[in-house]
């Protein structure tokens, strides 16, 4: 037979058979259109045409996950509505199937036996639950026997009942979860007594302590609002007012549904519609909502000391089943207690079953709800009579639910808050009843204490210990341990209470007080507030927030405090506390732990400190009490450059040698040695670096060519604590020299140095008068004229050397005007006799000085002050002659007034300093004002007649001598 004719016949035989019994109909809306036809999930078996099914009715594994044919992601056919193995819960068993990937949870199991006592769960008795009908062979009408007993999609939907039941395609009608109390009928109880949160009880009517409406976690999430699934059902609490079935993942801050599947977070397998527990919070503030608490009010989560226990960790909605008891042969725990607790990583068990005097809160099997998370103190010392006590009564008195400190938390606010936080005498935050007049009607500094700081009463009043309560006396003594404070490292039992007597004379004070009339009520010597330290400080008790600010216990600029606090935070330098120790944020709760922390982040993230015995870390703590003589060392620290393993405390590195710890000074870098640049951690020498660059040649100039320059030249005067310093930039106040005594600004800009007079910034001339600074080709290897004229002009075009022919090489005798550059020299090490005088803010040579005296003066002469100070002798035959005769040149002239005293016999003009200078070229031009006769030339008898030997001569014509004047 042909296949055409074969299917043919397929589809006719299901069109006469599917009429053969009610549930045969076709498949409803979402199951139509795109090609969804009845062979789509159906095949023809042994059975006939008219009970068609994936596969046989004896492996019902495989027709369980029939519809996951299609539900699954990337299936055009899943319409929206994708399911993953991930995504079904664990929370009463394993997945059948290792899927492979994050487990999701977001969804009520779809496999697995249906009859789990954990889960409440037992097969349906409702007829449209089991698909009743005439039982014929293999149970064809027994939904549950072809599913094997299983947990399977078929169970509660089937895709024939679209148009009736709507787009989920339900078995029967849900409105109030009917189809899923059928199967957890057991958990079907209108009392929290029966061990299962109650059901079908109209929420609005119900008395109590509730929120009405119940709040939202998440206000913009609607499909988190409790209130939005109650007025869906009237009022009433179902199963689906705190669970979802499919696509719900527990969280307030995702939207829950098939819309928003992809997004959807990794789930705890409840399928909550909001959060199951609220997220930490330290105990000073609110808590967070979670599921119990958006409708039950006044309930606190127990965490007064940050423990963070939330409802679901001592309650659970359902806790009527114990595997370890499954008939509740040891009875059922009222108030939905969980059962099963873990403690000290144990588990273990609690019992609470029963109410008024008789709950168990502590029993003597250890059994009771406290005890299954710490053991209950015995009485004495500072625990009252009634922890012996098992009756519920006594401990309700300290302990109860709605305490605002964290429920349960330790109240003893019979007589006053624990501890007292307002001015109103006794309750649950007020001081103590009958008033004491202590505290001058204040509650001073508890909250911060007790609240915040989570200290224990016995602190600050372990005077109390022992004693029957309530007591007359006000007891005092400190005891700062880690067992009273939590988080502190030390034992601190100093300091003292300095108070006037109580208004009420009824009480009295006991320990350590200092009662006086005159008395303010602070602290003294308390470890807490800088008792040890130099400027502890006496805070008030009363006092508010201001006693808390930096300067109360310690001073703030370091002077005082020990160690080389008086270096860095002390002085011009004045580092701020954070510059090495962690911020203090507004209520810390940090900071001041009996271990003094450091946290040098801020400096550079490898900066290291090594406290005494310790290891070099860059957080940290010194693991003892403030202050400690037992100082550590720093390392790699910016600010202090190349200096290593620095010890705290300890005595400047040296006296004389600050700079050279760092980077290097002038008597520590030598013409080859290293400057080093503050980097860190490893630090850099090399002169192509910016922060190297030229500071060898300045220091201890590598080329010999001038003195050594000082830093003083470019940054000032610097000492440790300059403003300025070490502050992560480099800074420049640069010196006489360098600004020609204020007539240049120099600049540093880009990496170069302009407009500077050792640059040539004043001079004509010069090929590079802005060097780059970490060039290491300013100058030439070796000694050129160009080297020379990189400053200057070599020689300069100015007069006097306009004429003069430049040198091509060294030796050279082409700069004979300046007596200081030696003749012979060939290298920048000897090119100057001494080499102070070049770039030293004078020109040495090249006036009157560079060739002879000012005036030139005979071998017997020699100058002083107001007398030809300049004088200098010429070393020839009657050289100077009587220039230092009285009337020739004033005895008061220097060099500086130049060639004015020399024009009564000498022209300017004849003067050329270009040319080789002999004695014979010495020529004299006498003033017509100084001449005898105007009519007869003036004479001087030696003018180019010597040769090459200078021979003195006579002046005639003169008005000073009236005749031929004696032999110069």
């Amino acid at each position: 037979m042909k296949r055409t004719s074969v299917v043919t016949w397929v589809i006719v035989l299901v069109a006469i058979a599917i009429p053969m019994y009610a549930g045969a109909a076709l498949p409803t809306v979402p199951h139509t259109g795109s090609g969804i036809t009845c062979n789509t999930c159906h095949t023809a078996n042994s059975l006939g045409p008219a009970f068609l099914v994936t596969a046989s009715q004896t492996s019902p594994a495989l027709y369980n996950n029939a519809c996951q044919h299609c539900h699954r992601q990337g299936d055009a056919n899943a319409n929206a509505k994708p399911l993953s193995p991930s995504d079904a819960s664990i929370v009463f068993g394993g997945h059948s199937t290792n899927a492979g990937t994050t487990l999701k949870q977001t969804s009520h199991r779809w496999d697995g036996s249906d009859y789990n006592l954990a889960a409440g769960a037992q097969p349906p008795i409702q007829a449209l639950m089991t698909s009743p009908g005439p039982q014929g062979t293999q149970g064809r009408y027994n939904l549950r026997g072809r599913t094997g007993n299983q947990l399977a999609c078929v169970r509660c939907h089937s895709m024939h009942n679209g148009s009736v039941l709507g787009s989920k395609s339900l078995r029967m009608p849900n409105t109030n979860d009917e189809m899923c109390l059928d199967c957890h009928r057991s958990r079907n109880q209108q009392s929290h007594l029966s061990g299962t949160h109650p059901v079908n009880i109209n929420y609005n009517s119900t008395a109590g302590a509730f929120n009405k409406p119940p709040l939202n976690a998440n206000p913009s999430n609607a499909t988190s609002d409790l209130n939005a699934k109650l007025t869906a059902t009237g009022g009433n609490i179902v199963c689906s007012t705190c669970h979802g079935v499919h696509y719900t993942d527990s969280r307030s801050s995702t939207v829950d549904g098939s819309a928003n599947f992809a997004n959807l977070s990794a789930s705890d397998g409840y399928v909550l519609v909001t959060d199951r527990r609220g997220a930490k919070v330290s105990s000073a503030e609110n808590d967070k909502l979670n599921i119990c608490t958006n409708c039950h009010a006044s309930k606190k989560s127990h965490n007064a000391k940050d423990q963070n226990v939330q409802c679901t960790d001592c309650h659970g909605a359902h806790v009527e089943y114990d595997k370890d008891d499954p008939n509740n042969t040891k009875g059922t725990n009222v108030y939905l207690v969980r059962r099963d607790v873990t403690k000290a990583g144990m588990p273990g068990k609690v019992y609470f079953r029963y109410t008024g005097s008789q709950r168990e809160y502590k029993n003597a099997e250890g059994t009771g709800v406290c005890q299954g998370c710490h053991d209950v103190p015995a009485p004495g010392g500072i625990y009252p009579p009634e922890h012996a006590s098992n009756n519920a009564k006594d401990c309700n008195t300290c302990h109860y639910h709605s305490s605002q400190a964290g429920s349960f938390s330790g109240a003893c606010g019979k007589c006053h808050g624990n501890p007292p936080t307002t001015a109103a005498i006794g309750g649950p935050a007020g001081l103590a009843a009958p008033a004491t007049g202590a505290l001058d009607g204040s509650a001073g500094a508890h909250n911060a204490h007790v609240n915040i700081r989570k200290m224990d009463c016995n602190a600050c009043h372990n005077r109390y210990a022992n004693k029957v309560m309530p007591s007359n006396t006000i007891d005092l003594e400190f005891d700062v341990t880690p067992g009273t404070f939590p988080g502190f490292r030390g034992i601190a039992a100093n300091g003292s209470y300095n108070t006037p007597a109580p208004s009420n004379a009824a009480y009295s004070f006991v320990g350590s007080v200092n009662v006086s009339p005159t008395a303010t009520r602070t602290c003294a010597n308390v470890y807490c507030h800088g008792g040890t330290l130099p400027s502890g400080g006496n805070p008030s008790w009363v006092g508010g927030p201001a006693e808390v600010a930096c300067g109360k216990c310690h001073t703030v600029n370091g002077n005082a405090l020990n160690g080389s606090h008086p270096a860095h935070a002390g002085g011009s330098l004045n580092l701020a506390c954070a510059t090495c120790h962690p911020a203090i944020p507004a209520n810390d709760t940090s900071h001041m732990q009996g271990s003094v922390q450091f946290d040098l982040s801020g400096i550079n993230t490898a900066a290291q400190y090594k406290p005494a015995g310790g290891t070099y870390a860059l957080i940290g703590d010194t693991g003892r009490l403030a202050p400690s003589a037992s100082y550590g060392t720093c390392n790699t620290i910016y600010c202090h450059g190349q200096a290593t393993n620095l010890p705290w405390g300890g005595s400047l590195w040296s006296t004389t040698e600050t700079c050279a710890k760092c980077h290097g000074s002038q008597t520590t870098v030598t013409a080859s040695g290293a400057f080093y640049t503050t980097a860190y951690p490893v630090k850099v020498s090399v002169r192509t670096d910016s922060k190297v660059g030229a500071h060898v040649s300045h220091l201890n100039s590598t080329y010999a060519m001038s003195g050594n320059a000082a830093c003083s030249d470019c940054h000032g005067t610097v000492a440790l604590n300059t403003p300025g310093h070490m502050n992560g930039t480099t800074s420049f106040d640069w010196s006489a020299l360098a600004t020609k005594n204020g007539t240049l600004s120099p600049t540093f800009t880009g990496g170069v140095c302009s407009n500077t007079y050792c640059h040539g910034a004043a001079q004509t001339g010069g090929t590079n008068k802005s060097p780059v600074w970490n060039s290491t080709t300013y100058l030439p290897a070796t000694l050129t004229p160009a080297a020379c004229g990189t400053c200057h002009g070599f020689p300069p075009a100015t007069t006097p050397h306009n004429g003069i022919a430049t040198p091509t090489g060294f030796p050279t005798t082409g700069c004979n005007c300046h007596p200081n550059v030696n003749p012979i020299g060939n290298s920048y090490a000897n090119i100057f006799i001494d080499k102070t005088k070049h770039v030293n803010g004078t020109i040495e040579g090249g006036g009157c000085n560079g060739c002879h005296g000012y005036p030139p003066s005979n071998k017997r002469f020699t100058g002083s002050t107001n007398n030809w100070a300049d004088a200098r002798m010429e070393n020839y035959t009657g050289g100077g002659g009587a220039h230092t005769i009285a009337g020739h040149v004033d005895p008061l002239a220097v060099a500086a007034d130049g060639f004015a005293k020399c024009t009564p016999c000498h022209s300017e003009a004849d003067h050329k300093t270009g040319l080789a200078i002999q004695p014979s070229n010495v020529k004299v031009s006498i003033e017509s004002k100084v001449r005898f006769s105007q009519s007869r030339v003036p004479k001087y008898t030696s003018n180019n007649l010597d040769g090459s030997l200078h021979v003195s001569g006579t002046c005639s014509n003169v008005s000073c001598h009236f005749q031929k004047t004696p032999k110069w």
